[in-house]
């Protein structure tokens, strides 16, 4: 059984692949809509913050494991 850290690389390489395999034209590129996602400040192990992450000059709990506990969320987001 693979673990969260092991899928989420999975998913990102399988993106960079099949973005290498399809290039894409600058004019192409114009129309996407790229997602750059903080780990830290996403989900911390998955579960809803007990205490919202104010000071941002601190680690704030995000793990892979909460990122790919809301892969579904990710992937709706388009």
């Amino acid at each position: 059984m693979m673990g969260a850290g092991q899928v989420l690389v999975l998913v990102v390489w399988s993106f960079l692949l099949a973005t290498c395999v399809h290039s894409r034209t600058a004019e192409e590129w114009k129309s996407r809509i790229i997602y750059q996602l903080l780990t830290d400040r996403f989900s911390p192990s998955g579960a809803a913050p007990s205490q919202p992450c104010t000071d941002l000059r601190n680690y704030c709990g995000g793990t892979f494991r909460g990122v790919a506990q809301h892969l579904d969320y990710i992937q709706g987001l388009g």
